[in-house]
């Protein structure tokens, strides 16, 4: 087998994985993918307001007492 015949099949085959990954993301990804970037969903908010929270100014400016 040649080099370009070699390099031709490479392209198709990287081709082929660039779709299925293309498709794989339109349809919502891999469970895998998601787990790793998503955080999980918090299922009760604290109405208290600590020194530790970065957006406590915020979080005081908005409170509603």
């Amino acid at each position: 087998m040649s080099t370009v015949e070699a390099l031709t099949e490479r392209v198709k085959q990287l081709e082929k994985e660039l779709n299925e990954c293309r498709h794989s993301l339109a349809c919502g990804g891999d469970t895998q993918t998601k787990s790793k970037s998503a955080r999980t969903k918090i299922d009760v908010l604290s109405a208290e307001v600590v020194d530790s929270n970065p957006y406590r100014s915020l979080l005081s400016y908005f409170r509603v007492t």
